[in-house]
């Protein structure tokens, strides 16, 4: 309903049109009326009219000066002015002012309803220009963060030539110029390392994202679920090692002591060739391995790192580093990692220790039972049977007897856990099904309300809105929002077909708050309005 007000300072015309128009039946809801324009201005404020009616002749402030200040205040709002035959100089100046329309004293029902029915459709027309451009705007800034994903994607692989980066580059206005680069690779995660939903997750993310943004020496793009990839810029003062270091402070302080939200910072190693931020990546990537070893809330350096790496002498028994194979490092890895990051761990563990520790058979059987018990654990609280685990290994052709070598030792490790992420997978994905069936049973249950919202339906099962969404696009082969829009516009079809609910009441019932809205997007997915399809329909 649009919200129409009425100025006239003759009360006997004012009652006249305020009662015997029926202002339902045009879609307007009559909100107030006023003797003058001094009284209107200030109901007028705050009522916030879509339409106003006013006399241009009237005491105490007139409907001119009444249209200047409204066209000020509220320039959304649309005027009409009843003016008589006499008074065609001030018909021109309302028109300058902005007033949309006019109609000659005394005004006849006819002349009334035409106007009230060009009104609404100037207000529906530019609504639904509105709308579209809300949704083109949120489109291009989706796709963008699509295609920006992608370039970097493309970028990490090596494949592109410094003029080709600079021209993709410009197409998306950043600017690559500087001095030096480093890369960081930046994850939040909850305690459990699972995909759950956590208000604090959210809240978080958010927080990080902008601060990301807002920083001119950082080129932020979106990696994975709660994750970033950042480019750091070097400029005269500072050097993009010491930016970067800047940043894993900052970002530590703004995370630390956050419940059961922890993280995890990779730092690359720093660059002066834009060709060559890929092995900043690199390093940064491997640090980013690191973090199964170096437990939660870490800022890992990638120098640090290969300092570490090159000190690594032979070691003794008394000097074996056991905290990189114990349960819980190897129990986080397969909680949250990937197949892509094994040989990194595998890598970790042996040289954590020492070349000379890891030539005896008895050590390399203490790494492997150490791990198999952690992966035993791990499968049976996941779900997993025992004997899924063997049959892997077995098809593979592995035994134990691969132990006889350090490098068939660290093939059947890296294998074993291979095998247990395939398995962990798979009863996730078993799992995400269930999530997912019960998702859409709530969707069916709530599309009616309002507040519906990918958040509120991750939340019913219990994942992160960025992970339901996720996995709700890969099942379903379309987005939340496009499932929930199929949901509501065949209820809508039915309620225009089987009901006389008007299209507005329609509009209500299904979930949008705007019926222009509806009515946009209903002709976008089949091509007419709501009238023309009921009366299509009935026909």
């Amino acid at each position: 309903m649009l919200k129409i007000f009425f100025v006239e300072d003759d009360a006997a015309i004012r009652e006249s049109i305020k009662r015997n128009v029926k202002w339902n039946q045009y879609g307007y809801e009559f909100i107030g009326d006023a003797a003058d324009g001094e009284l209107a201005y200030t109901e007028i404020k705050k009522l916030v009219p879509d339409v106003i009616i006013t006399d241009l002749k009237m005491p105490f402030m007139d409907g001119l000066e009444l249209s200047r200040l409204v066209r000020k205040e509220l320039p959304a709002t649309k005027i009409v002015v009843l003016t008589g035959l006499n008074d065609f100089e001030s018909v021109q100046e309302a028109l300058r002012i902005g007033v949309i329309d006019y109609l000659l004293k005394p005004v006849t029902s006819e002349s009334l309803s035409e106007t009230l029915v060009k009104v609404r459709g100037m207000i529906e027309e530019e609504q639904e220009y509105k709308a579209y451009q809300h949704l083109y705007r949120r489109d291009m800034a989706e796709l963008r963060d699509l295609k920006l994903q992608k370039f970097f994607e493309n970028w990490m692989t090596g494949s592109k030539k410094v003029y080709e980066l600079l021209d993709i580059a410009s197409q998306f206005a950043i600017s690559l110029n500087a001095s030096s680069y480093v890369v960081i690779r930046f994850q939040l995660y909850l305690d459990d390392d699972s995909e759950g939903y956590s208000d604090e997750l959210e809240r978080l993310y958010g927080t990080v994202d902008a601060a990301l943004a807002s920083n001119e020496n950082l080129l932020v793009f979106k990696q994975g679920l709660q994750g970033w990839a950042v480019i750091v810029k070097g400029n005269e003062a500072l050097s993009a090692a010491t930016l970067a270091r800047q940043t894993g402070v900052q970002l530590k302080e703004l995370l630390d002591g956050n419940g059961t939200v922890h993280y995890v910072i990779a730092v690359g190693t720093q660059t002066v060739r834009l060709q060559d931020i890929t092995k900043s990546y690199n390093s940064a990537s491997r640090a980013y391995a690191y973090r199964y070893v170096a437990g939660r809330d870490a800022v890992i350096y990638a120098d640090e790192l290969k300092i570490q790496e090159e000190s690594r002498g032979e070691l003794d028994l008394q000097k074996v580093d056991v905290s990189r194979i114990n349960s819980v490092a190897v129990e986080q890895f397969l909680r949250s990692g990937n197949a892509d990051a094994v040989p990194m761990l595998v890598s970790d563990i042996f040289d954590s220790i020492g070349a000379q520790n890891i030539q005896s058979f008895m050590m390399r059987q203490y790494i492997i039972m150490n791990v198999t018990f952690s992966v035993s654990a791990f499968l049976d609280r996941v779900g997993v049977d025992q004997t899924s685990l063997a049959r892997l290994l077995d098809d593979a052709g592995f035994r134990t007897s691969d132990l006889s070598t350090v490098a068939g030792t660290m093939q059947y490790l890296g294998r074993l856990l291979e095998c247990a992420l395939e398995l962990r997978d798979l009863a996730s994905n078993n799992r995400y099904d269930y999530s997912i069936e019960k998702a859409c049973e709530y969707i069916s249950t709530h599309f009616a309300s309002e507040d519906i919202s990918l958040n509120s339906v991750a939340k019913s099962v219990n994942l992160s809105p960025a992970h339901f969404s996720s996995i709700f696009s890969r099942n379903m082969g379309k987005t939340f929002t496009e499932y929930l829009t199929e949901i509501r516009m065949e209820r809508a079809r039915e309620l225009l077909l089987f009901s006389t609910k008007r299209s507005s009441e329609v509009a209500y019932e299904i979930g949008f708050r705007d019926p222009h809205y509806f009515s946009y997007v209903f002709k976008k997915m089949y091509g007419c309005s709501p009238r023309e399809f009921r009366s299509t329909g009935k026909e």
